[in-house]
């Protein structure tokens, strides 16, 4: 965003008599609230008083908690989304509780008695495979995973049913967030690997906010299923981003 941009969403001048107010005041009257005269629509924007409050040090919305940051009108978004001392609410059930960013993983294992970890890549076993797979026919196994990552949660669903093997993925936005209007896609994906003795195969997912998008789906063959060793299969799942910040392009 531009200054000018910026700027025209700032506080707003009377062209008769000078006197200021607010952007969202000025989409509300249609008469001076000083000299009375008819305003124009749309309200031109007092840049001279923008780039004194553009300019002006104030505290973090967190210093409650304990930051002590001072920013501009520039710097505060970036910062505010990455404060440490900012409270995340549970990415689980609605109005669970909050707590700090750094205590968010034990409050999921302890409470929800869910695998969470803080970071952007996992590898997750899963023993005995053949005769999980094998049980599958008339059952599903389900595991759920939550990797902590860039103040978001990557929830990974891994669901085996009728000799199939589907991970699905989603992304919970924790804490503050500038963009309150935040799109349906996000700027992640998932590379998916399975591996055993009897395959190797990979898939790239995009992630979506809110909600499980595409899947990373793999059908057992007959030869992997007459197999007499009762494997292990592991599925690695790494978090990246899609705009090159971890080597994607």
């Amino acid at each position: 965003m531009t200054d000018n941009c910026r700027q025209c969403c700032g506080p707003c001048a009377c062209a008769w008599c000078g006197g200021v107010w607010c952007a969202r005041c000025s989409r509300r009257v249609s008469r001076c609230a000083w000299c009375r005269a008819p305003l124009r629509t749309p309200a031109p924007p007092c840049l001279a008083l923008q780039r004194l409050v553009n300019d002006m040090l104030l505290p973090c919305r967190n210093y409650r908690r304990g930051c002590t940051e001072f920013l501009t009108a520039a710097t505060r978004a970036k910062h505010e989304e990455e404060c440490k001392f900012d409270q995340i609410m549970c990415p689980i059930t609605a109005n669970c509780c909050s707590v700090a960013f750094e205590e968010l993983s034990e409050h999921l294992q302890s409470g929800h008695n869910l695998i969470a970890v803080y970071s952007q890549k996992i590898k997750i076993l899963i023993e005995n495979f053949q005769t999980k797979l094998k049980k599958t026919a008339c059952c599903r196994t389900k595991y759920k995973i939550i990797l902590l990552h860039h103040k978001s949660a990557f929830v990974i669903k891994v669901c085996i049913y009728n000799y199939n093997v589907k991970v699905e993925v989603m992304r919970r936005r924790l804490g503050y967030t500038a963009d309150a209007k935040e799109s349906k896609k996000s700027e992640y994906c998932a590379l998916i690997y399975f591996q055993s003795k009897a395959l190797s195969t990979k898939a790239a997912v995009f992630i979506e906010n809110e909600t499980y998008s595409k899947k990373a789906e793999i059908q057992w063959n007959d030869v992997a299923l007459k197999s007499e060793n009762d494997e292990a299969i592991t599925i690695h799942v790494n978090i990246e981003r899609t705009d090159g910040e971890n080597g994607m392009s």
